[in-house]
């Protein structure tokens, strides 16, 4: 069984609703703390990528994490669990169902300091000014 860790790099307990980890290559452009959004190049899906069948449970993302030393220009999205998406009358684990998708760029859209890091997508939203987000679970 894979061990899943209760703490991310940045030192704060994981949080599937916002974190995010990035690549060790790509710190200095997404230091820990930088909010992010996806923006598929491309609205298909593919064998290895259901984004679109997932998006509306990504919402904002924070950089808190890194990823694993051989992991070279990727993000990784944290999922809960427990949500679960339906793709051809199969139901999969949001983590699962997206998959591994390559054709998707990384919008930054503000910073946020560490030590008020949000808990939820709406305090996230806060936060950045934003009034309005939709975010389906």
């Amino acid at each position: 069984m894979r061990h899943i860790p209760s703490i991310t790099a940045s030192g704060f307990p994981v949080n599937p609703e916002i974190d995010a980890a990035r690549s060790r290559d790509l710190a200095d452009e997404l230091p820990f703390g930088t909010v992010i959004e996806l923006v598929p190049n491309t609205a298909t899906s593919t064998r290895s990528c259901e984004l679109p069948a997932v998006e509306g449970s990504i919402g904002y993302r924070v950089i808190t994490d890194t990823m694993h030393p051989r992991i070279r220009n990727h993000v990784d999205i944290l999922f809960d669990t427990d949500t679960m998406i339906h793709i051809g009358g199969r139901k999969l684990n949001a983590a699962r169902a997206m998959g591994w998708c390559n054709d998707v760029n990384i919008r930054i859209v503000g910073r946020i300091d560490m030590a008020h890091l949000p808990a939820s997508q709406k305090e996230l939203q806060i936060l950045l000014g934003r009034s309005t987000f939709a975010l389906s679970k």
